[in-house]
């Protein structure tokens, strides 16, 4: 598969077979649209709703304003934190091992592309947003220092990959679909040549418009 996604999210996973998976690193590389939702006034050790709060704040001083301010800020982020719990590694072990060892967990950044970002409702203190961004990025961890930013804590509480490059939802086929139908698997899978529909980089930009 190209590029994983965090157990509590759904969405695009793009699964290559055969001679595709010569691609896997193009594909793995590809940008992302992710349309997620968030809830002030927490902190949790994972920045997302499944793991354990740590903190909790008041949240009452926030505007609408400034959370659609926010969100819009993350396009001039050029990094981001990578979060303790996270397939990341350090010195050949990842985060999240280390982190449910007790061992201390060294703070990473990693660089980020934040092609666009925008609040899509906003009932506070629920957010729903979306954002479009490279390979790689932590939505959580944008959730995360938006709370930080604010001064009242953020978590993630839902996530869906609309598109993985060069493929979006519309192209997907449910996995209860697969484990139910397995001998309709093959109806299923899209010729190689869709793989590349698009130069490299602009899958984002020239498919998908928010």
């Amino acid at each position: 598969h190209a590029g994983t996604l965090d157990p509590m999210a759904r969405g695009v996973l793009v699964v290559l077979f055969g001679q595709a998976t010569k691609l896997a690193s193009y594909i793995t590389d590809g940008d992302k649209i992710y349309r997620g939702r968030l809830r002030l006034g927490l902190e949790t050790d994972t920045y997302d709703i499944e793991g354990t709060v740590e903190h909790e704040f008041s949240w009452e001083h926030v505007t609408p304003e400034a959370v659609s301010q926010d969100i819009a800020g993350w396009r001039e982020l050029s990094e981001q934190e990578v979060p303790a719990y996270s397939a990341a590694k350090h010195k050949g072990k990842p985060l999240y091992a280390l982190k449910r060892n007790g061992e201390q967990v060294p703070v990473k950044t990693k660089p980020v592309r934040i092609y666009d970002a925008q609040a899509l409702d906003i009932a506070l203190p629920e957010v729903q947003f979306r954002v479009s961004c490279s390979q790689g990025t932590y939505v959580r961890s944008l959730a995360h220092s938006l709370g930080k930013r604010l001064g009242c804590g953020a978590t993630l509480t839902a996530l869906v990959r609309e598109y993985s490059h060069p493929f979006a939802l519309e192209h997907a086929v449910a996995l209860q679909t697969v484990l139910e139908e397995p001998g309709g698997l093959a109806e299923n899978i899209l010729p190689l040549e869709r793989c590349l529909p698009t130069a490299r980089g602009n899958g984002v930009k020239s498919m998908v418009k928010f």
